[in-house]
């Protein structure tokens, strides 16, 4: 199973590169599989191709989680985001949401089809991971 977060860059506040700087830093991506999946699952990458694509470049490195840094990245701004959500994506997205928090990022559940998300504003909600079974 793959999960994960989508960002419209093409509409404010995701043009700006900080503020998805800022979340990149703000999640906490082990937490997640660990506390959605029991720790059965791989944490996934900034990118969006899972570990058995052969195109696959473990980018796990590149922002770890440094809330300090996600604050810093704000600036002191703050943010309420309508989501999507659809599916088995409300637990991530109560997860998302409480981490997302500690950096003033507020999220305004919208519950969607999955078939609505073409021309929303909106972004989808839940987490990049491959499930062991």
């Amino acid at each position: 199973t793959d999960t994960a977060l989508f960002l419209n860059l093409e509409q404010d506040p995701f043009r700006d590169a900080t503020i998805r700087q800022a979340i990149a830093r703000a999640v906490d991506r082990r937490a997640l599989v660990d506390r959605l999946l029991g720790g059965r699952g791989e944490v996934g990458n900034p990118g969006f191709l899972p570990p058995a694509n052969p195109f696959y470049t473990d980018q796990s490195s590149v922002a770890p989680r440094d809330v300090d840094e996600a604050r810093r990245l704000m600036a002191g701004r703050t943010l309420t985001v309508p989501t999507l959500v659809a599916g088995n994506t409300a637990r991530a997205g109560e997860l998302l949401a409480s981490q997302l928090s500690e950096i003033g990022i507020t999220l305004l559940w919208v519950a969607a089809l999955i078939t609505m998300y073409t021309g929303y504003d909106y972004f989808r909600v839940g987490l990049k991971h491959i499930v062991d079974e």
